[in-house]
């Protein structure tokens, strides 16, 4: 990917900005602007976002679903103003992540590592909650593909087993259900991986794991 040929520090200085920016949009005009940006910046970089259009489907759906709720209030008449609120908020999220899955196929935890070590290092050393820190920068990065691919896995899965040959959403809305009970009991299980895995590499006992 084109961004591969920047220091990491900086790929992910620029998406902390920009999504600070983009989260403190008031406007549905300037909303549209930063889906604008978001697009163009998928497009030069070659994110493929086509990867990931069944979890970025599905938080649409789950967008909508929300706001629709939000609209009704629990009362009988339909509220706008709630309902475009919790839209526009969604709709914010939506392009933060779409930026964010993208930088997984850029920078490599490896690099990231190594970048944050050089920039927040002292004498070659490093303090332990910086330790942590890095750690936890470097663990999200490696599993937002892992992740992404076991919700593709699992919606294959439900695809294959299910007898329903609809494309509604209403059928779409069913196979996410279907699919995330499992999902989530995956996502236990590699917690527990890791965690082991940390640990008998020496995270939480060692001073310098």
């Amino acid at each position: 990917a084109p961004l591969a040929a920047f220091d990491p520090r900086s790929v992910w200085l620029s998406y902390v900005l920009l999504s600070f920016a983009i989260f403190s949009i008031r406007s549905w005009t300037g909303i549209a602007a930063a889906a604008i940006v978001a697009l163009a910046a998928t497009a030069l970089a070659r994110i493929p976002v086509w990867r990931w259009r069944l979890l970025l489907a599905g938080f649409v759906l789950f967008s909508a679903t929300v706001s629709l709720v939000a609209g009704w209030g629990g009362g009988r008449t339909f509220d706008p103003d709630a309902f475009l609120k919790s839209l526009h908020s969604l709709t914010r999220t939506l392009l933060v992540m779409l930026l964010g899955l993208g930088l997984a196929t850029a920078i490599t935890p490896l690099r990231l590592r190594r970048s944050l070590e050089q920039l927040l290092s002292i004498r070659g050393r490093l303090a332990g909650p910086t330790q942590k820190f890095i750690l936890t920068v470097t663990l999200m990065l490696r599993f937002i593909p892992v992740l992404v691919g076991e919700w593709e896995r699992f919606v294959r899965l439900t695809v294959a087993r299910s007898k329903e040959t609809s494309r509604g959403p209403l059928a779409a809305a069913r196979r996410v259900i279907h699919t995330t009970m499992p999902f989530m009991l995956s996502l236990f299980r590699l917690g527990d991986q890791i965690a082991a895995a940390l640990e008998s590499r020496g995270v939480g006992r060692r001073r310098y794991p």
